[in-house]
């Protein structure tokens, strides 16, 4: 599924608006590809939620998200002095796997790519807009595979939960993505940070481990 069909599939009658001459908005600026400053990455997958015990509906995520980003404001904030127009966004489409495994994979390999492809730019940045959190290690993995072993990267999680437990039956999910990667051979590229966590909703066993 090319991007565009993407954007007019999930956008019926707001790209019209969002590509409005007298008010250009943001959705009207993102490009199909890999090339841009910012690059949009979709990972419509919930089997990780699912295997945690929590409600599916998350793979609809990337959907949702183009939707609200055509709605964004103005390229140009007369108010704040900021414009937008000089920097250029791509959408690469959604990773849609068969399986979680596969899933991560794909992310995996194409986090590498886009990051490999923007190391020449002055700003850059892969955008992985999910789907359950699980995606956070082949997100994670992506981009260290591209920066290099002598790269040093500061990995920080926002959430009230820790992600930091172990796998299931010998898989992953959504509530274990930080484990494996500080259990992986990036552990030592990393400087991990847990930000906002609360302690209702975090296990001493979890708080001890990170």
């Amino acid at each position: 599924l090319k991007n565009i069909d993407i954007w007019t599939l999930c956008l019926p009658g707001l790209l019209v608006s969002a590509m409005a001459e007298d008010d250009p908005r943001l959705g009207g600026h993102i490009q199909e590809g890999t090339h841009g400053d910012i690059v949009l990455v979709g990972y419509a997958c919930d089997e990780g939620v699912s295997r945690n015990g929590g409600r599916p509906g998350a793979k609809r995520g990337p959907e949702v998200f183009r939707e609200r980003l055509a709605r964004t404001g103005c390229m140009i904030n007369m108010e704040l002095g900021v414009d937008l127009s000089d920097i250029t966004v791509s959408d690469a489409g959604d990773v849609r796997p068969d399986s979680l495994e596969s899933g991560h994979e794909e992310l995996q390999a194409l986090v590498r790519q886009v990051t490999e492809l923007g190391s020449q730019k002055e700003h850059h940045c892969c955008l992985v807009v999910g789907g359950g959190n699980d995606q956070s290690f082949p997100n994670a993995s992506g981009l260290l595979e591209a920066l290099g072993s002598d790269c040093h990267v500061c990995v920080i999680n926002i959430d009230a939960h820790l992600d930091a437990r172990p796998l299931k039956d010998g898989k992953a999910h959504s509530g274990s993505p930080f484990r494996q990667l500080l259990e992986s051979e990036f552990a030592s590229q990393i400087s991990f940070c847990e930000f906002a966590c609360q302690g209702s909703q975090c296990s001493a066993e979890h708080v001890r481990y990170v």
